[in-house]
């Protein structure tokens, strides 16, 4: 006749089943609190589009790389790459593109780059005085990530001397003959200025309208060709 099991001989038994079930719980929950420990929501801003994401991202550089985000040496990033700083959870990282600029200021030609969207912001950041300054596209205008050819005529003082008269305006003029016709004096057939008509008239300049047969005066640099 079989002897009935009693409690005492029960429990190693049920010992072993219980010790790995609280094994894979222990782990379980560890691995549940490192994800939670390392999962982050950052902000990840690129030329201004916006998203939200989850990332085990250590730091920006890594960030990028997760997101196939390359920059180029003209970009700018902020945070910076590279200063050791770990991201952390509700960080904004924001990209900017740099953007090539075929800038020419009065007659002066200088090539940029810019990371601002419009042209009005990305000439505030280059340091151009634009008051009472003609441009050749709206300081609004949108600048591509190819890049934008763009002309600024600042305003300057420049003084006309033609008839017998001294007239001192404030110009945007490209050329002294646009000057020229800005101070109300007509330029007529075989008339000649001291500086050449379709040169740019820098600030300062004095620009002499000499009448066809009248004298020249004494010492005074030869005229051009209207």
């Amino acid at each position: 006749m079989s002897r009935p099991v009693s409690g005492p001989e029960v429990r190693p038994a049920r010992l072993r089943t219980l010790v790995p079930r609280a094994l894979v719980l222990v782990v379980l929950a560890g691995g549940t609190w490192a994800f939670v420990i390392h999962d982050k929501a950052v902000r990840l801003s690129v030329d201004g589009r916006q998203r939200t994401l989850h990332t085990f991202a250590g730091g920006v550089d890594e960030l990028l790389a997760r997101e196939g985000v390359r920059l180029g040496p003209h970009d700018a990033v902020s945070p910076p790459v590279g200063i050791g700083r770990p991201l952390v959870h509700g960080d904004e990282v924001a990209v900017r593109r740099g953007r090539p600029l075929e800038l020419t200021v009065d007659d002066r030609r200088r090539p940029e780059w810019t990371t601002e969207d419009t042209v009005g912001e990305a000439l505030r950041e280059l340091g151009v005085d634009t008051a009472g300054a003609h441009l050749s596209v709206p300081p609004w205008t949108e600048v591509p990530l190819h890049g934008l050819a763009l002309r600024v005529r600042t305003e300057r003082t420049v003084t006309v001397v033609a008839d017998g008269r001294r007239l001192v305006l404030r110009t945007t003029a490209g050329t002294v003959r646009e000057a020229v016709a800005e101070a109300g004096v007509e330029l007529r057939e075989r008339d000649t200025t001291s500086l050449p008509p379709d040169g740019f008239p820098r600030g300062g300049s004095v620009i002499r309208v000499e009448r066809a047969g009248d004298a020249r005066a004494a010492g005074e640099a030869g005229p051009f060709p209207a």
